[in-house]
């Protein structure tokens, strides 16, 4: 692993280098990110690991691991909570409709430059469930699931079972 963590990489130096990266990313970093984090929370750095190198058939990718604990909302109880990601990615670099054949996605340099910051916030932001919330159900008190003795009174309480009963008598 070599190396202090850039804001962006020379694609064709790394690929010819077979470069290897580890190190931290500070959240003040990805404003997009940070956007969805509790306002209240001093978020610890993403950390991550990632390689440039060249796939099987010989198209450029760059392969990686974030961690991270993201200080956010819980959307059930609104209360605080730690969301754990952890995060493989690896993406082609301006690969050809024919060079994608182990199905990976393509991302595009810009003039043979990656901006590494802006790839981890979108693979963090992809990594996110849609809905936040405690793995435990009883973090809000007024909502419970469904009971299903309960869905079964209701069915028998249903008004329209007495006009049911007079059509058959017609």
């Amino acid at each position: 692993m070599q190396g202090k963590l850039q804001q962006s990489y020379r694609v064709a130096r790394e690929i010819e280098r077979n470069a290897a990266f580890e190190g931290e990313i500070a959240m003040v970093q990805l404003p997009r990110l940070r956007e969805l984090l509790r306002e209240d929370a001093r978020p610890q750095p993403l950390k991550l690991r990632f390689e440039f190198r060249r796939t099987e058939w010989g198209a450029r990718s760059i392969r990686g691991h974030i961690e991270a604990q993201l200080p956010m909302t819980c959307e059930r109880c609104l209360g605080a909570m730690d969301l754990p990601v952890e995060q493989d990615f690896e993406l082609l670099i301006d690969a050809c409709e024919g060079d994608d054949e182990a199905g990976l996605e393509v991302i595009h340099s810009d003039e043979g430059w990656i901006d590494l910051f802006a790839l981890v916030e979108e693979e963090v932001m992809l990594a996110l469930p849609i809905i936040r919330r405690h793995d435990n159900v009883d973090c809000n008190e007024f909502w419970r699931p469904s009971d299903p003795e309960e869905t079964m009174e209701a069915e028998r309480d249903n008004p329209f079972a007495a006009l049911a009963a007079l059509k058959g008598k017609l």
